[in-house]
């Protein structure tokens, strides 16, 4: 079985795919296995995924089901006793999945290490920005409810498959911040930690979802209510 299962949610992203799957096959760890989950796009994903001659890449084709409904049927099928979820236009460095697996494996009380993230920009030059993550002990839920950056972005952590078993997959009914959801729900049972280097670059483009800004805020206040009652039911009750 492979240590890690790498899931990446695939949808009309073709144009960006390439970068992403490289930068998993050019890393320094290699025991892994790659679940494309192809969902419903129209611009040639399966025939280019296909092409891939790797036996460590899988092909996964379902009908439209939205970006939750994609890494839920890519945790579900995959192998691996520790699950790496990267959207398909972003770009891991080389060591990350080594330096991640190495920090679960020495700390076993961790469920979920996260890395800092580099912005970058539509074509892939980075922006300059970094974003420092506070996913770090035990009481995740300060930072939490402080708004301060707790995995940046879908890509950026590596979780125990058997956290999923405790809380669940992700929440289909969520179109936006459903990854926030998805925090939240494994804050309240497992330590997190961070290695604090960046180590995936997270493209920003007009069709990115987070630009659709109505959607997002309605979404954070939904996210927020559910966290400070959570928050309030650990520390205050």
């Amino acid at each position: 079985m492979p240590k890690v299962s790498v899931v990446i949610p695939a949808y009309n992203a073709v144009a960006y795919l390439l970068e992403a799957v490289e930068s998993v096959l050019k890393q320094t760890f290699t025991d892994f296995e790659v679940l494309i989950v192809d969902d419903g796009s129209s611009d040639g994903t399966v025939e280019w995924v296909s092409q891939i001659k790797d036996p460590r890449v899988r092909l996964i084709s379902q009908q439209n089901q939205g970006s939750s409904g994609a890494r839920n049927t890519g945790i579900t099928a995959a192998l691996g006793e520790y699950i790496a979820l990267l959207d398909a236009d972003d770009i891991w460095e080389p060591t990350k999945l080594q330096k991640q697996v190495r920090y679960l494996e020495e700390n076993p009380l961790v469920g979920l290490v996260d890395t800092w993230t580099v912005l970058i920009d539509q074509q892939g030059k980075s922006t300059g920005k970094v974003v420092v993550s506070y996913a770090e002990g035990d009481d995740v839920w300060k930072q939490l409810v402080q708004f301060k950056t707790v995995c940046c972005c879908d890509s950026t952590p590596l979780i125990r498959r058997s956290c999923f078993e405790t809380v669940g997959l992700f929440n289909r009914e969520l179109p936006f911040l459903e990854d926030l959801d998805m925090w939240i729900r494994l804050a309240s049972h497992y330590r997190f930690a961070v290695v604090k280097e960046p180590l995936v670059r997270y493209r920003q483009h007009p069709g990115s979802k987070s630009t659709n800004c109505q959607a997002t805020l309605e979404a954070f206040v939904q996210s927020s209510r559910k966290l400070l009652s959570l928050f309030l039911q650990k520390y205050c009750l």
